[in-house]
């Protein structure tokens, strides 16, 4: 699987198994369509959320490493800037105590109305045993907090989060998903 990601703001995310033309979409509400990068330090890209923050900028992240359920899976993070996106950073590993490590999987950007920015995801060897993490920026995702694990209800939270597309409308941009347990 390649390191690239399709990024159509009107579709849901698809990651590319070559290096095939990006599809011109033809349709009135996609505002932007386009890859966030082209090449990363990591072998493997995993599925991607996207949210709007209270200031106004539009961030992206994502899960890599060099192989499912490897400790070395860390959570991504890239910024709409300037008409371009940013390289990615690592905002988010499963290290634990003790120098103990878990991948992480399946970010979940969140901007309250009132509120730090939230980054919700999940830590463990496997679905059937990882548990729920946040993390919150009050800065727009520059900076992050301290981590927060089994919060309240996140155990039982999705197990996989699709975004099923998002768009830009008079109030701003929207999204529809389907979260399933």
């Amino acid at each position: 699987m390649s390191s690239r990601l399709l990024l159509a703001l009107v579709v849901p995310f698809a990651l590319l198994a070559a290096r095939p033309a990006l599809a011109v979409i033809a349709h009135a509400a996609v505002v932007r369509s386009g890859f966030i990068y082209d090449a990363g330090p990591y072998a493997r890209v995993h599925p991607s959320t996207l949210v709007e923050t209270s200031g106004g900028e539009l961030l992206a992240a994502w899960f890599v490493g060099t192989a499912d359920s490897n400790p070395d899976v860390c959570i991504w993070l890239s910024r709409f800037e300037n008409g371009r996106w940013t390289p990615g950073m690592r905002v988010a590993d499963g290290v634990q105590h003790a120098g103990k490590r878990h991948p992480t999987w399946n970010p979940v950007l969140f901007q309250p109305a009132n509120g730090p920015l939230m980054l919700f995801y999940k830590v463990g060897p496997t679905p059937e045993t990882w548990w729920g993490m946040l993390i919150t920026s009050n800065d727009g995702g520059r900076t992050w907090g301290c981590k927060k694990s089994h919060v309240a209800s996140l155990d039982k939270m999705f197990r996989r989060e699709r975004l099923g597309g998002l768009w830009r409308g008079n109030d701003g941009w929207s999204t529809r998903g389907r979260v399933t347990t």
